[in-house]
């Protein structure tokens, strides 16, 4: 895949929201909703974030973000990717922030040729993959990830 139709399918996916809670089962897409099925079921577990996906999609992006500017991004065509948390930086204690994106082999055509034509484009950047994405929070004590109470404070 070359890096304009790899770049489209990226910034198809790349919407995300970000839940303050425990881990939210709960999948987006930019399109009509045809399934209640989540296309992602986070893994999450030692110091490994990894997920289990619906079959179809290709191009993920998996980032994580955490305290102390910590911050962690893996991207991969074929297979949702993983990651070790301990490979990207120190690991402080305190709340971490995932979000996974991915494409499917559905094409969305997004604007008319004409409305191209106005813009200067050419009408090969008219279709995009309609993407799906998720996100959620985890706790991380002594370098492994916890479960957590979201209602609960902090002393």
């Amino acid at each position: 895949m070359g890096a304009r139709p790899r770049l489209a399918a990226v910034l198809a996916a790349s919407a995300f929201i970000v839940f303050s809670g425990p881990v939210s089962a709960q999948s987006f897409r930019s399109g009509p909703v045809e399934t209640a099925q989540p296309a992602f079921e986070p893994q999450l577990s030692g110091g490994r974030v990894a997920f289990a996906t619906m079959p179809g999609l290709s191009n993920y992006t998996l980032r994580v973000t955490g305290p102390g500017n910590y911050s962690a991004e893996r991207f991969s065509e074929r297979r949702a990717p993983s990651l070790r948390l301990a490979d990207f930086g120190a690991l402080e204690d305190g709340l971490y922030h995932w979000s996974i994106s991915a494409a499917t082999s559905e094409v969305e055509r997004r604007v008319g040729a004409e409305e191209l034509a106005r813009n200067g484009r050419s009408g090969t950047s008219a279709n995009l993959y309609v993407g799906r994405q998720m996100s959620g929070s985890f706790q991380v004590r002594n370098g492994q990830i916890v479960q957590f109470d979201p209602n609960a404070t902090e002393n």
